[in-house]
């Protein structure tokens, strides 16, 4: 039961953290040297000492933070490359900017939470919100120690009309740049503003195939015999920035039992999330939350009558998988299914297909 919990947990988890990449996009990148690059640009930030560039003639390139100063791109995001201190030294970073003014930037940085930091005076500060656990009368109870609000209390020391409406803001991005535009006072040199029609382009569709072996039937019934099951369907990308996407199939399974044979045709729903993005592979969990399924069910004992059942299922059946991408266009995927059943365990598992539709950043490129 412990174990179910845990892969909820971590399903709800990453719904709500939702962190963005950047995969090939059309852009340019400024050297320390002043060396402008255009062409198209990846950075993972599973993969934070990487800076990918694929020039004119689709050679790629590798470049460390310390060897660039920005990231522009066509979609109107801007990276900069700082140093920043942290525990294990000081060391060259890849902040997106959100808003750069004479007197203070703002920047954040994406994981599995957001993180936000603020430059002045050539210094960068990363603004926290820490949790204390503190014991009063044999309880635990969680506080917070508000350090964002201390960090821009010494920052904003000019206008300290903004520092006394500092315990009124959250630390979320839009209560942050809404007082820190305030404290540049139109001295702004860039404010990031998504080109919408770029974006478009970030959103694709794909279709997929694969062949499952089933060492169980709805999570809790182990199969006897040969089972198996091919599915059909179409994948919704959430952006080529994003770890999200949606699918939609057509599965045909047979299980095989000692007494009987259950066919089974059924249309699936399924999340799926990104949790580690590379340049070559992913890997991702993904849940089955929605199944309409029609079921025959044939006896091999002739005095046993065969019948038909059908039905909905709504709930979470969790998977996990690798993803490679060969191409822009083409991917192989190998996935563990019904986690919540360990006996299956690895006797559920599926090899599939991947085909993007539509264009690619350099075809849109080409028009």
């Amino acid at each position: 039961m412990k174990y179910k919990l845990l892969l909820l947990s971590l399903f709800s988890f990453i719904y709500f953290n939702v962190s963005a990449q950047v995969q090939k996009e059309q852009g340019r990148i400024i050297k320390k040297d002043n060396q402008e690059l255009t062409g198209f640009v990846s950075y993972f930030f599973d993969s934070p000492t990487e800076i990918f560039y694929w020039d004119a003639q689709n050679e790629k390139h590798v470049f460390s933070p310390d060897q660039i100063s920005e990231i522009r791109l066509i979609s109107g995001q801007r990276f900069v490359s700082k140093p920043f201190k942290s525990a294990s030294g000081t060391h060259d970073q890849i902040f997106q900017a959100i808003l750069i003014t004479d007197k203070i930037n703002f920047y954040v940085r994406e994981g599995n939470n957001k993180e936000f930091y603020v430059e002045k005076d050539g210094i960068i500060y990363k603004l926290e919100n820490n949790v204390k656990l503190i014991k009063e009368k044999g309880k635990e109870l969680k506080s917070y120690d508000y350090q964002y609000v201390s960090v821009l209390s010494q920052l904003l020391q000019d206008r300290m009309d903004l520092v006394g409406n500092l315990n009124q803001i959250k630390l979320q991005e839009k209560d942050l740049l809404k007082i820190l535009t305030e404290y540049a006072n139109g001295d702004i040199n860039y404010y990031y503003t998504p080109n919408t029609k770029e974006l478009e382009h970030n959103n694709f569709w794909s279709v997929y195939t694969q062949v499952s072996n089933h060492g169980g039937m709805n999570s809790n019934v182990e199969t006897e015999g040969f089972s198996f099951g091919y599915q059909v369907g179409v994948q919704y990308h959430f952006g080529k920035g994003t770890r999200s996407s949606v699918k939609l199939a057509f599965n045909k399974s047979t299980y095989s039992f000692s007494d009987l044979n259950v066919e089974a045709l059924s249309l699936v729903a399924k999340y799926q999330y990104e949790f580690l993005k590379k340049s070559t592979y992913t890997s991702y969990l993904v849940a089955q939350v929605l199944e309409f399924t029609k079921t025959d069910i044939n006896y091999k004992a002739d005095w046993k009558e065969d019948h038909e059942s059908g039905g909905i299922s709504i709930g979470i059946r969790p998977g996990i998988g690798i993803e490679a991408r060969p191409s822009d266009k083409v991917s192989f995927f190998l996935e563990i299914n019904d986690l919540l059943y360990m006996g299956s365990i690895p006797k559920n598992f599926s090899v599939g297909l991947n085909y993007r539709l539509g264009k690619t950043a350099e075809e849109h490129l080409s028009l």
